[in-house]
């Protein structure tokens, strides 16, 4: 997880023609559309969708988050299902120390109830252990997120409690539900 660059062949095969990737400058029109067909879904559980509404700033977010893998902090990638982006999954944070990465994404509300974000936070985790070498994968929820924390219990984290007032989403303090899983977890 020391610095490095962030490649454009990055891909990450899922299943299908559903791959996760690394963000291109040219992706900035498409996520920006689909960022815009979908405030409402993305709004009620993200805090970042009130930000920026312009397509230089998914610009922006597209160069912060190649930055992010350059310099070993994060590894946010595109998530599409025949090249088309339909959301995003990576590692929001990386800490290289703790050797431990947490898990963020977002979907299209079109492309939700399929199982395609389960199963690319599935090939993201391998990706995370097997490849940058983590110990330990942690991912967050609103408590209220149950969609996003069903996903967790099924990729068989383990509910590690709750944290009370975790994060201001929306103008109101909402409480996380925080899960983790280690290496070894995977493999028993």
């Amino acid at each position: 997880m020391a610095k490095r660059e962030l490649k454009d062949d990055l891909v990450l095969p899922v299943r299908d023609e559903l791959v996760i990737r690394a963000w291109r400058r040219d992706d900035a029109a498409s996520l920006f559309a689909l960022i815009d067909r979908n405030f409402a879904h993305l709004r009620e559980w993200l805090r970042w969708v009130d930000g920026n509404h312009t397509e230089s700033g998914k610009l922006a977010f597209i160069d912060r988050c190649r930055r992010g893998y350059d310099t070993g902090e994060s590894l946010e990638l595109a998530l599409t299902d025949a090249d088309e982006v339909i959301g995003t999954v990576g590692f929001v944070e990386l800490d290289v120390q703790d050797k431990q990465g947490e898990i963020g994404y977002w979907i299209s509300e079109d492309c939700g109830g399929r199982g395609v974000m389960t199963s690319a936070c599935a090939a993201l985790m391998e990706y995370g252990f097997d490849t940058l070498g983590l110990h330990r994968q942690l991912l967050r929820a609103a408590t209220g997120n149950v969609r996003s924390r069903a996903i967790a219990e099924r990729l068989g984290f383990t509910f590690e409690g709750i944290e009370r007032d975790g994060e201001l989403l929306n103008g109101r303090f909402v409480d996380l539900a925080r899960y983790g899983m280690l290496d070894g977890d995977r493999r028993s």
